[in-house]
């Protein structure tokens, strides 16, 4: 896990280069954002990346672990007919399950 250093916080050199073509191009936005998703997405990254060879472990990949949690959520018997046939339809287009 990465610690908290003053490039990870989102203050250090390479957060502001990722924020400068911005607020050359669009002096009236605020770049701030630009740092928080960025983040945001690198960490996601980093989960996924630790979590296939869980998946994969137990014979899963990640979008079933969705499917698997939600009817557990349910309860017995563990059935969503409606509401798994639209999150299995989202699996398929590459949505998020959510």
């Amino acid at each position: 896990m990465l610690a908290p250093t003053q490039t990870t916080r989102g203050t250090g050199p390479d957060r502001q280069r990722e924020r400068e073509p911005v607020a050359r191009e669009r002096p009236e936005l605020d770049a701030s954002p630009i740092g928080v998703v960025g983040r945001i997405s690198r960490l996601a990254r980093e989960l996924e990346q630790r979590l296939e060879p869980v998946y994969r472990e137990h014979g899963l990949e990640s979008g079933w672990y969705d499917v698997l949690a939600t009817l557990r959520r349910a309860g017995p018997p563990y059935r969503l007919r409606r509401r798994l046939a639209d999150l299995l339809r989202k699996l398929q287009l590459g949505l998020p399950p959510r």
